[in-house]
C-alpha cells in the first residue's frame, strides 16, 4: 500500500500495516512433489511423435497395431479448421479410453465423412474437447 491510501478520508502511513494481528511467511506458489509418473510423462512428451499408420476399411478403423470395429464406434465427428485443427474423432465403447482422436493430414475430410457416415452415426455440431483445445494451446 502507498502513503496516500485513503480509509475514511484519512491519509493512512504505509507502516501503520507493519501492526499486524496475525502474520506468516508463506510460499508464493504451491511446489508439487513430482513422482516417478510425472518423469515418465515428461519423457513421453519430450520425444517426436511417431508416424502411426491409420487404415480405414469397411470393417473399422486400424491405427498403428490397434483394431477398433465399427461395433465398437458410437460415433464419430470431424474437426476441420485448417492449418491448426483436422482431426478424425470417434467415441467408442470403451469405459477407459472413450474417445479417439486421429489428425487427417492431408486427407480431404469430405470423403473421409462420406464414407464413415455409412459406417457408423456422426456427431454433428460436435466440436473439439476442452482438453485437446488446451492441449493445443499449450502446446503440450
Amino acid at each position: 500500500m502507498q502513503e496516500n491510501d485513503i480509509k475514511n478520508g484519512l491519509k493512512i502511513p504505509a507502516h501503520a500495516y507493519d501492526s499486524a494481528v496475525f502474520e506468516w511467511h508463506a510460499p508464493e506458489y504451491h511446489k508439487h512433489p513430482k513422482g516417478m509418473a510425472w518423469f515418465i510423462v515428461a519423457l513421453i512428451y519430450s520425444q517426436e511423435p511417431k508416424k502411426m499408420p491409420i487404415k480405414i476399411s469397411p470393417m473399422g478403423i486400424k491405427i498403428g497395431d490397434h483394431y477398433v470395429p465399427y461395433s465398437n464406434i458410437r460415433a464419430f465427428w470431424i474437426v476441420y479448421h485448417p492449418p491448426m485443427i483436422k482431426t478424425l474423432n470417434f467415441r467408442t465403447v470403451h469405459p477407459l479410453l472413450p474417445d479417439m482422436m486421429i489428425s487427417l493430414e492431408h486427407h480431404n475430410p469430405a470423403e473421409i465423412r462420406d464414407y464413415l457416415s455409412t459406417q457408423v452415426p456422426e456427431w454433428e455440431g460436435k466440436s473439439e474437447s476442452f482438453s485437446n483445445t488446451l492441449v493445443r494451446l499449450l502446446r503440450l
